[in-house]
């Protein structure tokens, strides 16, 4: 490993300038080291690196302060940028400008060449493609979304959403520029194995500061398995389940402004050992005393045939060809690249879990040269494994109660990926249209894709909580949740004025944290069994009773941990003025 890992200890050249189009490349004589990127980083002004900082911490969010003229302004500049974009870029959104739901289209095999081609004249001829009502890539939202992933920057938002359409147009066909993406695109049964084996999930709950947080848990013991071999890198099942995912956080105005956490934390499951357990296991079954002789010969037969299959991975023992493996050629760098200056919901921070080894300090490199100069400043490296891992992701306000994998025995639980599963196929068959949604300022839409001005209509399903909502359900992973923080607060704030005051002023109280709560533009949301999903509470008076609950219930605990602290006090020792030891 010594020649293999020299390189990072070098600090000249730029890597950038080494990503050529020749897939004949020698990997290691890449430099991506940490000076290098230190160097990179400091080279930034002041300001910026501490926005960054402060943004990657939760201190501060980096999104512009939103009035009204700041977005009718910015539509209108990109309307123009949208008209001004190069050829190819042009030719796929007026495609998908020219479509809605119900439009028939008898191209949709086309590629996207020849969609250039048939566009290619009324480009030219710079004739305004007709939008039908159902058209959602001109909706003021969907537009909205682009402009606060590039800071209301015009131009790059153009280019951003023009990418988009093209990624989401190679990846789903055309259907995806007459709708937005849906769950049931899935169809395949590779599709439906990787969205179910939960290696990548957008987490329940939000962290402290109300960004949503992706967790991507790859296996990387098997490097043409990996989640470097199968999402990012190449058009397949697993890139498109994360532009999916990418895509669903458009109808989450939240996370429009305050952007998206990352947290890659891959596996490495030893599969040698798990491939000499079952040959074990198929040798012993295959000669026992219970099996007849023509069973053990065809079982014999059949157990060689499935190791040989589970063991067709292309991995050996010698740790350089592991890492050779995992190297992206020219075209699979730029696929990835090309993936992250598409998705329309920017990266805040990127985490990458690895332990403090060789193998993984390459593949965290790896990552680095991937993601681009833009997402390397944003990128912290956890060097550490297990719990260690946990304490640290929680400094930076991530939920850790809610990641899906066991630190323990490195295995990726599925259960909040079959509720998210679950409530996006019931969400998304109420055809629920975010983005053709009227609204007239900076607030004008909620974090589940339901409007909150007044009297608008609501979506009564929500799949993940905003910052502000106060949660009605039991557990440690729901109390920690921001909302429900605020709300304890509310209630310690008030406690020692409620135990005094009469039943009148009591009610009144109670009224007045529904109001307080209300005015941060938080809801009351009760968890529905039955549908697996969020609904929010709208009957005042059920809301009044639970509040008055509560400030039963902070009561109780407050006497409770007096009286331990009395019992406490009560056992310990002093000398009396006689000499002897007493208790109180």
């Amino acid at each position: 490993m010594t020649d293999q890992t020299s390189y990072m200890r070098s600090s000249s050249g730029n890597f950038d300038s080494s990503c050529g189009q020749d897939n004949s490349w020698n990997p290691f004589d890449i430099d991506i080291s940490d000076d290098f990127l230190a160097k990179q980083f400091h080279s930034m002004h002041f300001q910026d690196r501490n926005d960054i900082n402060e943004e990657i911490h939760g201190v501060r969010s980096m999104a512009c302060e939103e009035t009204t003229e700041l977005i009718e302004g910015s539509l209108k500049l990109l309307a123009i940028e949208l008209q001004n974009l190069p050829l190819r870029y042009k030719s796929i959104y007026r495609k998908a400008s020219s479509m809605g739901e119900n439009t028939n289209n008898n191209n949709s095999n086309g590629s996207l060449e020849d969609l250039v081609k048939e566009n290619g004249e009324e480009i030219d001829g710079h004739l305004e493609a007709v939008s039908p009502p159902s058209c959602y890539v001109k909706s003021r939202n969907f537009q909205l979304a682009f402009l606060r992933c590039e800071f209301f920057n015009a131009n790059k938002a153009a280019m951003r959403l023009a990418k988009y359409l093209e990624l989401a147009y190679d990846l789903n066909g055309e259907e995806a520029l007459r709708r937005p993406l849906r769950i049931d695109d899935f169809t395949s049964k590779e599709e439906e194995e990787i969205i179910n084996a939960g290696h990548q999930q957008l987490l329940p709950f939000r962290d402290k500061s109300g960004r949503r947080v992706l967790a991507i848990h790859g296996d990387l013991g098997l490097p043409s398995d990996s989640l470097l071999a199968r999402s990012i890198l190449t058009k397949g099942p697993a890139m498109k389940l994360l532009l999916y995912l990418w895509s669903v956080l458009i109808e989450d105005v939240e996370s429009q402004r305050n952007g998206l956490v990352v947290v890659f934390w891959p596996r490495y499951m030893d599969h040698h050992t798990t491939e000499k357990k079952s040959e074990q296991d198929a040798t012993a079954t295959a000669t026992s005393p219970l099996m007849t002789k023509r069973k053990k010969k065809g079982y014999a037969k059949r157990a060689k045939r499935k190791l040989r299959k589970f063991t067709n991975h292309g991995d050996t023992d010698d740790d350089g060809n592991k890492l050779l493996a995992l190297f992206p050629d020219a075209d699979s760098r730029s696929t990835g690249m090309r993936f992250f200056e598409a998705v329309p919901i920017r990266v805040c921070a990127m985490h990458v879990c690895l332990p403090d080894t060789p193998f993984f300090l390459m593949v965290r490199h790896i990552l680095i040269l991937i993601l681009g100069e833009t997402f390397r400043m944003r990128v912290k490296t956890l060097q550490s494994v297990g719990m260690d891992v946990l304490y640290a992701l929680m400094g930076y306000g991530i939920p850790v109660d809610t990641l899906p994998i066991d630190e323990v025995t490195q295995t990726v639980k599925t259960k909040n990926q079959v509720s998210f599963i679950r409530v996006r196929e019931k969400i998304e068959a109420k055809r629920f249209d975010f983005f053709n949604l009227p609204n007239s300022g900076p607030s004008e839409c909620s974090s589940d894709g339901s409007t909150t001005s007044e009297g608008s209509n609501r979506s009564s399903m929500i799949e993940c909580p905003s910052l502000n909502d106060v949660i009605f359900r039991s557990g440690k992973s729901y109390m920690s949740h921001p909302g429900n923080m605020m709300f304890r607060g509310l209630i310690e704030q008030h406690i020692s004025e409620h135990n005094a005051a009469t039943q009148d002023r009591k009610k009144n109280m109670t009224w007045q944290v529904i109001d307080e709560v209300e005015d941060l533009g938080g809801r009351f949301l009760e968890y529905d069994r039955s549908l697996g999903t969020w609904m929010e509470l709208t009957d005042r008076g059920a809301i009044r009773h639970k509040i008055a609950t509560y400030f039963k219930e902070f009561r109780r605990k407050i006497k409770a941990q007096q009286r331990i602290q009395m019992s406490q006090s009560s056992t310990h020792l002093f000398e009396a003025q006689d000499g002897r030891m007493r208790k109180t």
